[in-house]
């Protein structure tokens, strides 16, 4: 018995100082994406904290390349709005108005990347005028399409919805802001702050903290998601209705078309499943309820991997795979 335990415990030993020796032989890159400035425009870098060539990311991005995809460690994109509210067809007799949130937008592509342009690829004779803005929620997008409808020369507005246009940006899903401090979630973070993290030496521990950190994440994602969406007396969705109902009757009134695709989030459970299925199916039946022309964009991704379809390992945004999906399903 006591021979039994001593092996176990030096096997566990044995795999434990394994496990130290490779993560620091073989040390994991935490690169992630960083916001930059370049006013009055943005953009993003993918890179590790600190890397020195992020000091020089305004000489890495003349204006000649802005809104192209710079190759370069780091992989830098400095976004050129007023372009891609434009579009790449102004003349055209066909508009379309394009709002959302930064998935519309395009965050973390190039603009011949973007939805818009997507789009356009697939409609020749039509130009798309991309209106979207990252972090923007249904109120914000209220805000931009209604003064739009006088003066702007479209004929339809598409709004590529995205599950978290239901947070105002005061929430604290919104703000970035530690669930878990804001109420009861299923999986608590481990701080940053944490004497854990702060003292240890064990480089394998630091990974698997942070490998638990980010599954915590992603499964109160999900728990806050259907809590909020699935939830009868949900006053944020109830919300989300009334301005979806003001948006489709002004926008209607002005003798203008107005569509609702809902974009999915990019992830797939364990099993290979979408967590959100019954999200969408619901935001259907209250479409269809309230005379709302809303579509699935789930369906134009079938069983796409999220690794093919995202813009970085460590940013879900769709990147120009999944936008080009997207063009061909809406086609």
């Amino acid at each position: 018995m006591l021979k039994n335990l001593a092996i176990t415990a030096l096997s566990l030993l044995f795999l434990l100082s394994l496990g130290e020796i490779s993560c620091r032989l073989f040390p994991y890159s935490y690169e992630s994406k960083i916001s930059v400035s370049f006013p009055p425009h943005f953009g993003h870098c993918y890179s590790s904290p600190g890397h020195s060539a992020l000091q020089n990311y305004k000489k890495i991005i003349p204006p000649d390349l802005w809104d192209q995809k710079i190759l370069k460690h780091p992989h830098c994109l400095i976004y050129d709005q007023q372009k891609r509210m434009r579009g790449g067809h102004p003349k055209a007799l066909k508009q379309v108005l394009l709002v959302g949130d930064s998935f519309t937008f395009g965050e973390g592509v190039s603009f011949e990347e973007s939805l818009g342009q997507q789009l356009a690829r697939s409609n020749s004779d039509t130009n798309f005028m991309n209106f979207a803005y990252p972090g923007a929620s249904i109120y914000q997008v209220a805000r931009k399409i209604l003064p739009l409808l006088k003066d702007a020369p479209f004929q339809r507005v598409l709004y590529f919805y995205n599950l978290n246009d239901l947070f105002p940006q005061s929430h604290p899903f919104s703000k970035g802001v530690d669930w878990n401090t804001q109420q009861q979630l299923p999986w608590p973070r481990i701080s940053k702050d944490s004497p854990l993290l702060k003292q240890t030496f064990s480089e394998l521990l630091k990974l698997l903290i942070n490998s638990y950190n980010k599954g915590a994440t992603t499964h109160n994602s999900i728990a806050l998601y259907r809590q909020h969406y699935l939830d009868e007396v949900s006053p944020l969705y109830q919300k989300l209705f009334e301005k979806l109902e003001t948006i489709n009757q002004r926008v209607l009134g002005a003798g203008k078309k107005f569509e609702l695709v809902i974009y999915p989030h990019l992830h797939r459970d364990f099993w290979g499943a979408y967590p959100f299925q019954k999200i969408h199916q619901k935001i259907l039946v209250d479409c269809r309820r309230r005379n709302l022309n809303c579509l699935d964009g789930q369906r134009a991704f079938g069983q796409q991997q999220r690794a093919h379809v995202t813009v970085h390992p460590d940013d879900q945004h769709p990147n120009g795979q999944a936008n080009q999906l997207m063009a061909k399903f809406l086609t």
